[in-house]
């Protein structure tokens, strides 16, 4: 009788874990396909300031911006945390 209840326990605590990573994954990958679409909309948005001519506050937030997509290009689990961070501040 106590190993069927051991077993049952093991087996409810084995479906929690897997359950639990499911969820972080899950959230895992959908922060990385905003991050993606943040980066996208600001490459289009980018393109389309340098098409035009540019005012000097104009040109430093493109340069703000530029080296945030940079920093977001080369370290994306940094830029990932940052942002879990803001949200759960919210």
């Amino acid at each position: 009788m106590w190993l069927k209840i051991g077993i049952a326990v093991i087996a409810v605590i084995a479906l929690l874990y897997f359950v639990r990573m499911y969820v972080v994954r899950r959230r895992e990958r959908e922060d990385e396909l905003e991050m993606q679409q943040v980066i996208t909309q600001a490459q289009v948005e980018s393109d389309l300031s340098k098409s035009k001519e540019l005012t000097p506050q104009e040109k430093e937030q493109l340069e703000h911006r530029e080296a945030v997509e940079k920093f977001a290009k080369s370290k994306p689990e940094d830029v990932a945390q940052l942002i879990k961070a803001w949200l759960a501040d919210e």
